[in-house]
């Protein structure tokens, strides 16, 4: 029954990437909300669990942008991966070792992404500059949505008929 919720959550989120994040963008930035779903997903479930809805998840969002086809279900699996096996060691009563995390996190997911994308279409300084942002942006929104999905996740809901 959790793989379900979690699984349904995904898609929910993955509608709301698709739909909601371009209205967010900052310099032509849109935030990547999978980033933090994949994290707490990765917590909250195994790693074969995790890795089944990680991989679902990530190539439906691939299939939209087939230019980098299967570079984000990739690199989410390996997200999902270190998360399942370091989370264990991180302090998670202090704010800034998990924010030192989650920009290693970030910075592991978009050094790659980067790379493909300048292979893909070509480098100039511009796209230095949009990764700065791009990672900077999402960075926080990776930290707000982890505290928005611990919230909502312990909240019980009932519906009494």
């Amino acid at each position: 029954m959790r793989l379900i919720k979690f699984f349904l959550s995904g898609v929910l989120l993955l509608y709301l990437q698709i739909l909601f994040a371009p209205k967010l963008a900052i310099l032509g930035v849109v935030p990547f909300f999978l980033i933090p779903y994949v994290i707490f997903v990765s917590i909250h479930l195994g790693l074969l669990e995790s890795t089944i809805i990680t991989f679902l998840i990530g190539l439906s969002f691939d299939l939209i942008n087939p230019l980098l086809l299967g570079a984000n279900t990739f690199l989410l699996l390996l997200l999902t991966y270190f998360v399942q096996r370091y989370h264990a060691t991180v302090n998670k009563d202090k704010f800034i070792p998990i924010l030192i995390n989650i920009s290693i996190i970030n910075v592991f997911y978009f050094i790659p992404l980067v790379f493909i994308r300048t292979v893909i279409i070509e480098f100039n300084a511009a796209v230095f500059y949009l990764f700065l942002v791009e990672l900077i942006y999402n960075i926080v929104i990776t930290i707000v949505s982890l505290y928005l999905f611990t919230i909502i996740h312990k909240l019980k809901l009932v519906i009494d008929v």
